[in-house]
């Protein structure tokens, strides 16, 4: 994922196949705290697990064209941090 090499203090680990996939958010839970809402702002629908990862969910109908969508919020909301 190109984001997590524009922004590796914000988003590391990316893991996941299909519809379910998750991040790390290494600066930290107050960070991927503040993630949450942002990306819900833009219609993704996220959620958090342990300490600092984010997990993404998308809908079962996902196409090329949705993560292209996913990429373009994510990049929006994290330089807001």
């Amino acid at each position: 994922m190109e984001i997590s090499e524009s922004y590796p203090n914000l988003v590391a680990n990316v893991r996941g196949r299909g519809t379910y996939l998750a991040f790390d958010v290494p600066k930290g839970p107050q960070s991927r705290d503040m993630l949450v809402p942002l990306l819900r702002a833009q219609g993704i629908n996220a959620g958090v697990c342990g300490t600092e990862t984010m997990r993404l969910r998308p809908s079962l109908y996902y196409g090329e064209h949705h993560a292209d969508i996913l990429i373009e919020a994510l990049q929006k909301c994290v330089v807001k941090l």
